[in-house]
């Protein structure tokens, strides 16, 4: 089963249309079909209170959607990640099933997530994807694992510019960020992040 995760903020779909392109996208490359599917009209999400409080929005679909789930958004408190290398992982489509990711997480020690590092460069971390701060500007993995719709939306704005990033070049990073859905630039910061 493939997933959406959305933000819902004052009754709003926050990046509805990267959310709609990345689902028809999934479905055409995985599953062979056009279904089109517009979030915004989905009846369940009509019976979600209009609040300024974030609701975390999961949609399990497939050629249909099967489920669609909500709950008040509780941001995660990070304040260290371990680098965890994988060489073969692959997960260019964000799935329901996260066993890959879930497995490179248990290896996170005393941290409280991961950097998954890919032959030498990194990617993401376990549920996000990365940003680093150099002093002048936001960089992000040129090689994530799943490029998100809020990293594709800080591309488009030109707040964050693609680099590869090796794991020996962290040291000349300032800040880390953890971007996804949910979470925009500078809200899960680190300033010491090894």
């Amino acid at each position: 089963m493939l997933l959406e995760t959305l933000k819902i903020q004052n009754g709003k779909i926050c990046n509805l249309e990267l959310h709609n392109e990345r689902m028809y996208r999934s479905r055409k490359e995985l599953l062979y079909t056009d279904k089109y599917d517009d979030i915004s009209f989905l009846p369940e999400l009509r019976k979600i209170p209009v609040s300024d409080i974030v609701i975390k929005v999961r949609i399990v679909y497939a050629e249909e959607i099967i489920r669609v789930e909500w709950e008040l958004y509780k941001r995660r408190v990070i304040r260290s990640l371990k680098p965890v290398e994988d060489n073969e992982i692959e997960y260019k489509y964000k799935f329901e099933d996260r066993a890959c990711l879930n497995k490179l997480f248990d290896r996170r020690g005393r941290c409280d997530d991961i950097i998954i590092v890919k032959n030498g460069f990194i990617t993401d971390s376990s549920y996000s994807n990365l940003a680093f701060y150099d002093g002048r500007r936001w960089l992000t993995p040129a090689s994530p694992l799943l490029p998100g719709t809020k990293r594709r939306q800080l591309l488009g704005e030109g707040k964050l510019r693609e680099e590869e990033i090796m794991v020996s070049d962290l040291k000349h990073f300032r800040l880390c960020c953890l971007i996804n859905a949910l979470n925009d630039i500078n809200e899960i910061t680190l300033n010491s992040f090894l």
